[in-house]
C-alpha cells in the first residue's frame, strides 16, 4: 500500500514539473529576441610592454582571417605604450 502511495506520489510530481515547464520556451525566446536588439559599444584598454616605440594593435572580428587585413588599429601612447579604443556595436 505504501509502495503504491509513493509511486502515484512519484508521477504526481512528473506530470506537474512538465506542465509547469511548458511555457518557459517561448518566455526566454522572447526575452532573447528583446537583447539583441540593442547596441552595445565596447573599449578595449591596454598596455604594450615592449616594444614603446610606434606600436600598433591591430583588431580582428571573430572568424576573421587573422592573415588579412584588421578590422581596426590603435597607436599606442609613444612614452607608456597605453591605448584605448571604442569599438561600434
Amino acid at each position: 500500500m505504501k509502495r503504491n502511495i509513493l509511486i502515484l506520489i512519484a508521477v504526481f510530481l512528473i506530470i506537474t514539473v512538465a506542465i509547469s515547464g511548458c511555457g518557459d520556451e517561448k518566455s526566454v525566446a522572447k526575452k532573447n529576441k528583446k537583447k539583441s536588439h540593442k547596441k552595445v559599444s565596447a573599449t578595449i584598454k591596454g598596455a604594450v610592454l615592449a616594444p614603446l616605440e610606434k606600436a600598433q594593435v591591430y583588431i580582428y572580428k571573430a572568424g576573421m582571417d587573422l592573415k588579412g587585413p584588421p578590422y581596426d588599429r590603435v597607436e599606442t601612447a609613444e612614452l607608456t605604450g597605453e591605448f584605448s579604443k571604442t569599438l561600434p556595436a
